[in-house]
């Protein structure tokens, strides 16, 4: 469904031998989406990194590029859920300039709890005097590289 609805929000990470290390999977959420407001909404439904490559910046390289592909496309705000007890996952979020929405008591299957995330891309662009974000910064890094 992602796939067929915005492929070039979804990424893969593959290591020097082509193994599958991570993915990202997003979409533009239509359903959410206030175009008179100019509010476009992206999705971030999945991120995932194999155990053993974590903490090698996969999962950040993943969400910025699915992040810049949402800017392009007029993106405004993203959002995302992180299971309650996940601390690393929701300090990685942060990090990136998320912050914690609301709480959705029971919201995956297992009856596990999970915070709604939320990004405002307007103004991701470093104003005078403000210290740039992480995800401006992981942004501008990204445009060196091109």
């Amino acid at each position: 469904f992602f796939l067929d609805r915005s492929p070039t929000f979804s990424h893969l990470a593959r290591d020097t031998s082509g193994a599958l290390v991570g993915c990202i999977v997003a979409k533009i959420d239509d359903g959410k989406t206030q175009p008179a407001q100019g509010i476009r909404k992206g999705y971030i439904g999945m991120v995932v990194v194999c155990p053993s490559q974590r903490r090698k910046g996969i999962a950040k390289e993943l969400v910025l590029r699915s992040i810049k592909a949402m800017m392009a496309d007029g993106v405004t705000e993203v959002f995302l859920e992180a299971e309650s007890p996940n601390e690393g996952a929701i300090a990685f979020y942060e990090r990136l300039g998320f912050f914690k929405q609301r709480l959705l008591p029971r919201y995956y299957m297992s009856g596990q709890a999970a915070f709604r995330m939320k990004l405002y891309l307007d103004g991701v662009e470093k104003r005078e005097g403000e210290t740039p974000s992480a995800l401006s910064v992981g942004l501008e890094e990204m445009d060196d590289k091109a």
